[in-house]
């Protein structure tokens, strides 16, 4: 498969901020799924961590793609993507937000940078500790516009 990263791919690749998940109570599972890619699919595992420190994950398809429930998790949520892409090991970030529920966060080079940018750190450890406090609305836009 090969990919390329149109002008419009930080519309598609989904990076948002802070809001609250509808509650667990609802009878319809909430998901979030998206690619996650480098080039070419990602070949290992997502993973997603909430404000309150719940984690889940779920295996990457062969085509990049993923799909994780996160009925009952609290935003602003973190993905993390770690595998191969051509035998090289790989690590990438995004974040999603209450609006992003139901459709696509995609995980790749770009989105990684983004949420460096409003981190003001590299991602690979910040998904072990992070720091929700900085994953306000303004500063995802902000770090989104200067890409």
């Amino acid at each position: 498969m090969t990919s390329s990263f149109p002008s419009n791919c930080l519309r598609r690749c989904r990076i948002g901020s802070s809001i609250l998940l509808s509650s667990a109570a609802s009878s319809t599972p909430e998901t979030i799924s998206g690619k996650a890619a480098a080039g070419a699919p990602i070949v290992g595992t997502v993973w997603v961590k909430d404000s309150n420190g719940t984690v889940r994950n779920s295996a990457i398809e062969l085509d990049g793609s993923y799909s994780l429930n996160v009925t009952g998790m609290t935003a602003p949520l973190l993905l993390n993507a770690r595998g191969t892409v051509g035998g090289r090991t790989v690590n990438f970030s995004s974040i999603a937000q209450n609006a992003d529920l139901g459709g696509n966060i995609n995980i790749t080079p770009f989105t990684d940078l983004i949420m460096a940018n409003v981190i003001g750190q590299i991602t690979q450890n910040y998904f072990d500790s992070p720091n929700f406090a900085q994953l306000s609305d303004s500063q995802v836009e902000a770090a989104r516009a200067q890409v």
